[in-house]
């Protein structure tokens, strides 16, 4: 495992660590952590640190003088017999033993090898696994996660002859760890590979280059040269970053804030890698920045000496303003020795700008000489520009009626404008008007007094409303603006109240929207004639949630007849939505409709289920009636019961197991399309048992499924629908050439004309178009002579008697039957 810090190492003490991916050409010998156990104790040659003492235990996890025991040991330490172990427990208990090496060698490289593990602690509290902190001549390195025994390995060239080396845990919480030496031969050797950099810091600036000198000394073997910058991009200005010694070239920029790389070299020969770091300061290119405002009234020292992004230096050039009005001169900023900075002259173009006349936008100049307040004048123009004014505020009551004059005289060493004149006008008060009445009739509800006059001034009233429960006489109330620049005088209002009489209407309170039109009647209850403002509403046109509405007297009526004001409330109509199908099918069984709509609206239906083998072909209508909603419409839905339908089909049933096979029709002849679960019929392939079902495509559409199976056999007999009998007076007749069961063939006699013959019976030879798998038919049909038959009646002598006669002559054996004889 490396040390935490290695990545701090490598940065900036390259040369004296190496990373311990090669280790130990020299191996350090220091003190064995080795000895008897025991309990707060070191080993012979380490010294307490800390504070606090480790403990000498056994490999088997026993803690010598107590019973606490070491859990989560992986096993005996690889550096054999007993280990050391740390115990912390946050600040001020830290355990970790110190020693002292000497008559090292500062130029040689050593390697220090050390067996840890981080373990826990049973039976004595709560003590988790630790991390190790190993210090060697000042540089302090940490390691964590060893959960089996781990070798550390640190390469190092002492800074002198005798070292300190500290070994110990971290004091973050109650921790523990164990360690062990190693043998020698366990640490890797070190890298015997050397890396010469003659300069390690170079300051520069942009547009400017160097070389990098440096040299490889000791390598074995093929050697690979790579480069690493932090802050990333520092290799893009090396000329070959497959050398030691390349050339560093920044490019000109001329604004440039500065930047610090660390150019890593890192080579590589077959033994091990060295890397040596190179800081390379890029000086900034920065032009100084100013705010330059020059105008006709400047003066030289208005250029500043100091820059906004703190560079100072002098100013030259053609400081007579005056003359310069309108033009672009040319000032130079030379910067002051000493200022890190690569562009130590820069040249500006400044435009000579003309005075500003200033304005005050925001600044009132209309007063009423009622007003007595103090009026502070604003020290910054509209532009900003500062200054002070001949008089501090203005009072415009000590002013009165007339026109004054104020004027602002802006900071000559800060702003470049002329001084600017403000008039002042103050003018008389007006007087307040108001639609009061003067008397009033005694009421429950108060009259509100308006917050703002005729003239649409705003303001407040001695008292918010004028209070009607009780008869007064002149009595005063006072109107002040709220707006002493609306310059009105207060106004005063005197009213009477007297005894009153109160209409009453039958009006709803709550209305529904789709009422539509809602209009009031002028007459009260009591007989009242009066007006009223508005006289209806259209409820679909009115966008609030309420109406409000007044009825005044007319003037006949009694002078005391109070107005009625009404606030209707107007219900939204929430009407019920559903997603209903417009027809069902014959065989869907019983249907029954949602007693809750889409929105949430209950309600019943007038047919609320429907039985599909009652009503077939029927076309039913239901509404549905939201149940507690006066503003709900009825739902109306026409739902149609279609009879299934059966998909019929012409072709054969009967089929010669010699045929060929043929491919079964998709749609059928009545027009139903669908498929087929065995597509193609192979008569050599299937039996009588063999199923073939059709599919409708559109099941919903009330179409049925339909199995049929074919009947097999080596040759088929054709069937045929013919006539049991003919009669002489028959038209003729046209044998078919196609029988019922789909065998096609021709009839020796394809037609009789039965009205010209006078045999009694007619034979007929049906023979197959296909004669190895059909059989031939033949027919005898007889024909009959319905003239040859004779029949008389005879009545009944009377309705009492069963005397009644009827007398048959035939002049053949035909059987026969008389209806109801």
């Amino acid at each position: 495992m490396l040390p935490r810090r290695l990545l701090y190492i490598t940065f900036f003490i390259i040369g004296v660590f190496t990373p311990c991916a090669f280790l130990a050409q020299d191996c350090l010998e220091y003190p064995e952590l080795e000895g008897p156990e025991c309990v707060s104790c070191v080993p012979d040659g380490w010294d307490l640190f800390g504070g606090t003492t480790p403990d000498i235990i056994p490999d088997d996890g026993t803690w010598p003088g107590g019973g606490c025991t070491i859990e989560d040991l992986s096993g005996a330490s690889p550096g054999g017999g007993n280990m050391v172990m740390f115990v912390s427990q946050g600040a001020g208990y830290q355990e970790g033993m110190i020693t002292t090496i000497s008559g090292l060698d500062t130029d040689q490289e050593y390697g220090f090898g050390l067996y840890w593990e981080e373990v826990m602690v049973a039976n004595c509290g709560v003590f988790e696994p630790g991390e190790l902190i190993v210090t060697i001549d000042g540089e302090e390195y940490e390691f964590d996660g060893a959960e089996d025994w781990e070798l550390i390995e640190i390469c190092f060239t002492p800074s002198q002859s005798s070292i300190e080396i500290e070994v110990s845990i971290n004091n973050s919480g109650s921790n523990v760890i164990v360690v062990d030496s190693p043998d020698c031969d366990d640490v890797t050797p070190c890298c015997p590979l050397q890396l010469i950099v003659e300069e390690e810091f170079y300051e520069i600036c942009p547009g400017e280059e160097f070389d990098i000198i440096a040299q490889i000394d000791n390598d074995e073997g093929g050697v690979t040269i790579e480069w690493e910058s932090d802050p990333p991009g520092g290799t893009n200005y090396l000329s070959d970053i497959d050398i030691v010694d390349p050339t560093f070239t920044f490019p000109y920029d001329e604004n440039f804030d500065g930047e610090s790389y660390i150019l890593t070299v890192i080579v590589e020969d077959d033994n091990c890698i060295k890397t040596k770091e190179i800081e390379v300061v890029v000086l900034p290119s920065e032009v100084p920045e100013f705010e330059i405002f020059i105008c006709e009234i400047s003066e030289e020292n208005d250029f500043p000496n100091s820059s906004l992004n703190f560079y100072d230096g002098t100013w030259t050039g053609d400081f007579d303003f005056e003359d310069l009005v309108g033009t672009t001169q040319e000032y130079v900023f030379t910067l002051d020795p000493g200022q890190e900075n690569c562009i130590q002259e820069y040249t500006y173009f400044i435009t000579i700008e003309p005075a500003l006349s200033l304005n005050f936008e925001e600044v009132g100049n209309m007063f009423c000489v009622l007003d007595d307040n103090d009026y502070t004048l604003p020290d910054e123009s509209d532009e900003d520009v500062e200054g002070e004014w001949d008089e501090d505020d203005v009072n415009p009551s000590e002013l009165g009626v007339g026109v004054f004059t104020f004027t602002f005289f802006p900071y000559d060493d800060e702003f470049c404008a002329f001084p600017y004149e403000l008039e002042v006008e103050v003018f008389e008060e007006s007087i307040l008007t108001f639609e009061i009445p003067d008397t009033f009739c005694l009421s429950d509800n108060n009259f509100t007094l308006p917050i703002s006059s005729l003239e649409n001034v705003f303001g407040s009233w001695s008292v918010s409303e004028i209070d009607l429960s009780a008869p007064v006489t002149n009595q005063t109330i006072t109107f002040e603006s709220e707006d002493v620049n609306d310059c009105y005088q207060n106004y005063q209002h005197s009213y009477t109240v007297l005894n009153g009489q109160a209409a009453t209407f039958n009006i709803p309170l709550s209305v529904c929207r789709n009422d539509n039109l809602l209009e009031f009647d002028s007459i009260s209850n009591e007989g009242l004639s009066g007006f009223w403002y508005p006289n209806g509403f259209d409820l679909d046109t009115v966008p609030n949630p309420s109406i409000s509405a007044f009825w005044t007297p007319a003037e006949s009526s009694n002078n005391c007849l109070q107005q009625v004001s009404l606030d209707i409330a107007i219900e939204e109509s929430s009407n019920p939505n559903f997603s209903l199908p417009t027809f069902i099918c014959s065989n869907y069984g019983e249907f029954s409709f949602p007693q809750i709509s889409l929105n949430n609206l209950e309600g019943n239906w007038s047919i609320p289920i429907i039985n599909t083998d009652t009503l077939m072909g029927a076309s039913i209508f239901s509404t549905f009636n939201v149940v507690d909603s006066i503003c709900s419409l009825p739902y109306n839905w026409e739902l149609e019961v279609i009879e299934n339908s059966d998909p019929e089909f012409s072709f054969p049933m009967d089929l010669c197991a010699s045929q060929n096979e043929f491919t079964l029709p998709t749609i059928s002849d009545n027009n139903i399309e669908g498929n087929w679960s065995i597509p193609i019929v192979s008569p050599e392939a299937i039996d009588s048992t063999t199923e073939f079902v059709f599919t409708p495509i559109n099941q919903d559409s009330c179409k049925n499924s339909k199995v049929i199976t074919f009947n097999i056999a080596n040759i088929i007999s054709p069937v045929f629908d013919l006539p049991d009998h003919f009669c002489l007076d028959d038209s003729s007749f046209i044998f078919p050439t196609i029988s019922t069961n789909g065998v096609e063939g021709q009839w020796i006699e394809p037609q009789v004309n039965i009205s010209n013959t006078d045999i009694l019976t007619f034979e007929n030879e049906f023979i197959p178009l296909d004669l190895e798998c059909h059989e031939g038919l033949n027919v005898s049909i007889p024909l009959i002579n319905v003239y040859t038959l004779n029949g008389e009646a005879f009545d009944p002598s009377s309705c009492s008697s069963a005397d009644g006669l009827i007398n048959l002559e035939f002049n053949s054996d035909f059987e026969y039957s008389i209806d109801e004889g």
